[in-house]
């Protein structure tokens, strides 16, 4: 992994706070050597996939009634599980299941160099 986009929350970044250091989310990224980007401030269009997501998972668990934890869990782990395995244009058409196995196998079996930029918010 070489880069990770984040929105501006005080989570990942101080950047704008009057605050002279790294959050230890960077701190992380520069010990692993990982780019990390910024969207721009008051710029909702680019966490479009993102607030997708959100909407999602309010259907999927905020407005639904759980009997129990393990009810929760149980749907939970369905949707993980359905996530890590839905093949994505983004990743060339593998699952994030598939490239995590690419990105596990020793640089002798890669015949070319793959990157993909990670996106959280």
């Amino acid at each position: 992994m070489e880069t990770i986009q984040t929105d501006n929350g005080a989570e990942f970044t101080y950047h704008g706070l009057s605050v002279d250091k790294l959050s230890v989310f960077e701190e992380v990224l520069g010990s692993k050597v990982i780019e990390h980007k910024r969207t721009r401030p008051y710029s909702p269009w680019q966490n479009g996939i993102v607030e997708r997501s959100h909407r999602k998972n309010g259907k999927r668990f905020y407005q639904r009634n759980f009997h129990s934890k393990e009810e929760l869990l149980a749907a939970h782990q369905r949707y993980v599980n359905r996530g890590n395995n839905v093949h994505r244009k983004c990743l060339n058409f593998m699952s994030p299941n598939e490239a995590g196995n690419i990105f596990n196998m020793t640089s002798s079996f890669l015949k070319r160099k793959i990157s993909y930029t990670i996106f959280i918010f």
